[in-house]
């Protein structure tokens, strides 16, 4: 089987959508959310706080036509990085369906746990306007070892205006910031899963 895409894109958006996705976020509503530990202990108000876009985590199947027509009123700026994240993944990989949608924003102080993501492939967008390569904030990518542990094997750089694309199977974890950071670090995630009318899923599935 073909090795899956791995793909890191610069300068993804020009100037000015940049710009609107940032002041986008910068005014919707955040609110904290709850995730699992490593030892499976609920911990409230732990590790980040997120705003839901195009769904949530218990909507599932793939979102109809109106959800995502409402979701393009809605959220404009978002729509249009949406749209750029589509076209880019059809050039690269093929034709998706979007699962959901969402914002996190991780000021110093919150962490992650390493995690893997529902979906078939996941886009994660870094809408800083301004960014110190110090503050870190990164996404770490891991490996899983015989012996259970993880281990790193590639660090992604928060840049501004960057998108990195990836299996949501490959285990990860959104860095925390430095405390010399005093901007918020913001995520647009989105999750898809594959298409599988499209004519090439076939061919690249048996390669």
């Amino acid at each position: 089987m073909a090795e899956p895409f791995f793909g890191i894109f610069d300068e993804v958006l020009e100037p000015d959508q940049h710009l609107d996705v940032f002041q986008h976020l910068e005014n919707i509503t955040w609110q904290a959310s709850p995730t699992l530990s490593p030892d499976k202990a609920r911990m409230p108000d732990s590790w980040h706080l997120t705003s839901t876009l195009l769904k949530n985590r218990i909507d599932m199947p793939v979102p109809s036509a109106t959800l995502i027509e409402e979701f393009a009123q809605k959220h404009k700026p978002i729509n249009v990085l949406y749209q750029k994240t589509v076209s880019l993944m059809e050039q690269y990989i093929g034709k998706f369906e979007p699962l959901r949608i969402y914002g996190n924003c991780k000021p110093y102080g919150l962490n992650s746990y390493i995690h893997r993501d529902d979906g078939d492939y996941t886009a994660i967008y870094y809408p800083a306007l301004e960014w110190h390569e110090g503050w870190e904030g990164g996404t770490t990518f891991y490996e899983e070892q015989s012996d259970g542990f993880m281990d790193a094997i590639r660090y992604v750089t928060y840049m501004p205006n960057r998108m990195i694309v990836f299996p949501g199977y490959i285990p990860h974890r959104g860095m925390p910031c430095d405390r010399m950071c005093y901007k918020q670090r913001y995520l647009v995630v989105m999750k898809f899963q594959r298409d599988v009318n499209d004519p090439q899923y076939a061919k690249q599935f048996y390669a």
